[in-house]
């Protein structure tokens, strides 16, 4: 060994032990930290992706339509969510947000690009699950189940929890 080596070893060493300092979570001693492990708890393994948030809003009163969101994280290859279906709605497409003339409007959409390494983001007011014919008993058995499909990892199980009614405030 040079002297020259010495140093790129020292740094691949803390590199390494600062990789496995991450894996263990921090003690909750602040209520950032407890908020923190909330999250890391609410996510779960869906297939050979992370998620985490996945929620189905209720309807609201008398109508059979609403929307899901969920966060997607993918520590594999590039992939594309191209469909999605669950037993307690009639159909499900999946849908963006753009502007239009000066309002932003609802459009479904074939897919989401979910970028190798990266997140796809489900949320309100942006990309999002759109439910149609929503079962009036909507989670009254607890979470409900989603399948997500993939153009490339196929069919994966997500369970979602029931939210608040849409509209109401979180």
């Amino acid at each position: 060994m040079t002297i020259k080596q010495i140093p790129v070893l020292a740094l691949t060493a803390l590199l390494l032990a600062g990789c496995g300092a991450q894996d263990a979570p921090a003690p909750a001693t602040s209520p950032e930290a407890g908020v923190a492990a909330a999250k890391a708890a609410d996510a779960t393994a869906a297939g050979p992706f992370q998620a985490s948030g996945a929620t189905i809003r209720k309807p609201p009163g008398g109508r059979d339509v609403t929307a899901g969101f969920i966060t997607i994280t993918n520590p594999g290859a590039p992939d594309r969510l191209i469909a999605a279906s669950t037993p307690v709605a009639a159909s499900v497409e999946l849908h963006t947000h753009t502007m239009a003339d000066g309002m932003m409007q609802m459009r479904k959409v074939d897919g989401f690009d979910l970028p190798a390494g990266g997140t796809l983001n489900l949320a309100s007011g942006g990309d999002h699950l759109m439910l149609f014919g929503v079962k009036s008993d909507l989670g009254a058995d607890g979470p409900v189940p989603v399948t997500l499909t993939f153009q490339n990892a196929g069919a994966v199980e997500v369970m979602f929890a029931v939210g608040q009614e849409a509209g109401a405030t979180d």
